[in-house]
């Protein structure tokens, strides 16, 4: 079977219309098939092999509220591994170059960071490692629109999403009265 997509996916060319006009038709090398109805599938096919196989390390983070064991939280093809370690944040990252390496995908280290947060978020921690690639360790980052800031204690920051939010309302009313 997964050589019928191989060659399905190899196949893959398209061409982008904009104003009216079309671009020259080009190869995709990455990426699901947009439109496809088999497309979610597949993804959500590669995602699950990420989330078992990181389960399977046994790091990760217990959430005490809700009694339950997080390793990982997606958003699409947005990651985000947890760990209450460093050493468990190592293996996590390598599991996941391991998984990419399998599955023939290829993981975006520029657009990756890491952030500690707890007594040791002041620390020099060496830089994680994902395969040959460095990944540095940061005190804030965004994720889906939220600024998460690293300190004793995690501090979010939604103001962003907030204003869009409230843009958004005052557009639908103006759109309304008029």
């Amino acid at each position: 079977m997964s050589v019928v997509f191989a060659d399905w996916y190899s196949k893959l060319t398209v061409a982008v219309r904009w104003k009216g006009y079309l671009s020259y038709q080009f190869c995709v090398t990455s990426g699901v098939r947009q439109g496809s109805s088999l497309s979610p599938s597949i993804f959500s096919l590669y995602m699950n092999v990420f989330i078992v196989k990181l389960r399977h390390t046994g790091y990760g983070c217990n959430v005490h509220v809700c009694g339950q064991f997080v390793g990982c939280i997606l958003c699409a093809d947005d990651i985000i591994i947890l760990s209450a370690s460093v050493r468990g944040l190592r293996n996590m990252s390598d599991c996941c170059f391991e998984v990419s390496c399998d599955l023939c995908l290829t993981l975006n280290c520029a657009k990756s960071s890491c952030f500690a947060v707890g007594k040791g978020n002041k620390l020099r921690i060496s830089d994680m490692n994902l395969g040959p690639n460095s990944i540095e360790w940061c005190d804030l980052f965004k994720y889906l629109g939220v600024t998460f800031q690293a300190g004793l204690k995690l501090k979010i920051n939604i103001d962003m999403i907030k204003q869009k939010f409230l843009w958004r309302q005052t557009v639908c009313w103006v759109i309304l009265t008029h």
